[in-house]
């Protein structure tokens, strides 16, 4: 009985660090807010650099760590979402947040893919076949364009190749404000 468990479990185990990348964020009423970004990396090297690649004047890397399996995460703070593109990683996004009709926000993240691709098979299958953005809100989300979405909470999902292969992608959620709740 027991070794018939221990194949499944170490299948999982090795697929595990294949989830691809990873962003979780949350923002507050004010704009302000957090995220960990989470993606495997070639060489444990590389995590200096990748750090830097998350802060500007406007945007703080409050970790950086690497497991064995080169698996990368980074935690970030920024006061206003809509200065996440100072940084060298979100460079090519521009994110606007606005107020919407009947006492809600509208959160807009548009990204600009200058140069459309598809990975080869072997490095989808070391960096992770999906690609995947939460963001929880200050309110409860009436309106998006989210794969899934529950209460404050709207993910985006794709696989990694489809999502590389876009030339532009808009992520929208509109979200009831604390006004509009009472």
């Amino acid at each position: 009985m027991v070794r018939a468990l221990i194949r499944p479990a170490l299948l999982l185990a090795a697929l595990l660090p294949l989830a691809g990348c990873l962003i979780d964020g949350a923002i507050d009423a004010k704009g302000a807010g957090t995220a960990t970004i989470k993606y495997r990396l070639t060489n444990e090297a590389q995590l200096d650099a990748m750090k830097k690649r998350f802060e500007s004047p406007a945007v703080t890397c409050t970790s950086a760590t690497i497991d064995k399996d080169k698996n990368a995460t980074f935690d970030i703070k920024f006061d206003d979402v809509t200065k996440l593109s100072t940084t060298q990683f979100f460079g090519a996004t521009t994110i606007a947040l606005a107020d919407g009709d009947g006492g809600t926000r509208v959160l807009t993240i548009k990204y600009a893919n200058k140069s459309p691709s598809k990975l080869p098979d072997e490095m989808v299958t070391y960096f992770g076949k999906d690609f995947q953005v939460t963001i929880k809100l200050p309110g409860d989300v009436v309106k998006t364009n989210a794969t899934e979405s529950k209460g404050p909470t709207a993910t985006w999902k794709w696989g990694l190749n489809d999502f590389l292969a876009l030339a532009e992608t808009e992520l929208n959620a509109t979200f009831k404000t604390a006004a509009a709740k009472h």
